[in-house]
């Protein structure tokens, strides 16, 4: 009985791996478009930039990062904010931007551990000529959801609480949601940093160069955006449990500083928002200061 006991465990063993290699290729040949289809210790970004840079340059030691361009992943302010409720359940969705907004390419690549069946992922970064660095950074898994590549701790979202002057109290939910597929899904418009990077000698493509979920290569552009809509699955928070009241929705890239960049003091960005039982309406960050009477405001309208 045991010798038919472990044959079948082989045999299943087998077929996983087979499995693998088959998920391996339809995802080599098979590009996902998430957006246009409709831990190392974290770097505070309370920290002075300086800090953030230091504690990153501590991590890397005897990699020459002045060789080489850095990307700055910057996290725009979540938007699109929409409340669901459905079957005695709310949920908060929202679309969430990170904007490469440094000098270098912000690009990952994949390659097969055949050992391990693991995809092993490594940062490469460029430089002048034929400079080139490269960083491990982890690995890429498979969403079955999205049917592609993502890379885990790409971004985290939680939503906080608020003291009387809207400052950040505590964290009353978050989404399980911190994996991502890179890719560039726009162009930045801020017409004055272009500006600024055509000065400065900084080439900023026209078009996408980074367009497919794969695990070969994955990334963001010098100017390019990488945005996951809010239909998108994992694109929510449930907040059933939450009472009326004014929130902050934050959202960090790279929280716990594994991908290389230039500075990590901006991966963070707020959006604030009141909750009224079946409402929810997003508020401007200066709005927060005059508390009382917007949250009259926005009662009466709902009477």
């Amino acid at each position: 009985m045991s010798t038919v006991i472990n044959r079948c465990i082989s045999f299943l063993n087998l077929w996983k791996r087979i499995l693998a290699r088959l998920l391996l290729a339809a995802a080599f040949v098979s590009p996902g478009f998430h957006a246009l289809q409709g831990f190392s210790e974290l770097c505070n970004p309370a920290l002075r930039q300086e800090a953030c840079i230091a504690s990153i340059h501590e991590e890397t030691a005897g990699i020459d990062l002045e060789s080489v361009f850095l990307p700055d992943l910057r996290t725009l302010p979540p938007h699109d904010l929409q409340l669901v409720v459905q079957s005695g359940k709310k949920v908060i969705r929202f679309s969430n931007s990170v904007w490469n907004s440094g000098p270098g390419v912000l690009e990952l690549r994949g390659k097969l551990d055949a050992e391990e069946d693991t995809l092993q992922v490594t940062q490469h970064l460029y430089g002048r000529g034929q400079t080139q660095v490269l960083q491990d950074v982890g690995t890429f898994s498979y969403h079955a959801e999205h049917t592609h590549w993502h890379w885990e701790g790409f971004s985290s979202y939680e939503i906080w609480s608020t003291g009387p002057e809207g400052d950040l109290d505590r964290i009353v939910a978050r989404s399980d949601k911190v994996s991502y597929c890179m890719m560039d899904t726009g162009r930045t418009g801020d017409t004055a940093w272009l500006r600024e990077q055509q000065q400065a000698g900084i080439e900023v493509p026209e078009r996408r160069v980074y367009y497919q979920c794969l695990w070969k290569r994955q990334g963001i552009s010098v100017g390019w955006v990488d945005t996951y809509a809010a239909h998108i699955p994992g694109q929510s928070i449930d907040i059933t449990h939450l009472p009326n009241g004014l929130y902050a929705l934050r959202s960090t890239v790279n929280p716990q500083g594994i991908i290389i960049e230039s500075d990590a003091s901006n991966n963070t960005a707020l959006t604030y928002f009141v909750l009224r039982d079946r409402y929810l309406n997003p508020v401007d960050e200066e709005q927060v200061r005059y508390r009382p009477s917007f949250t009259r405001r926005f009662d009466a309208q709902q009477d």
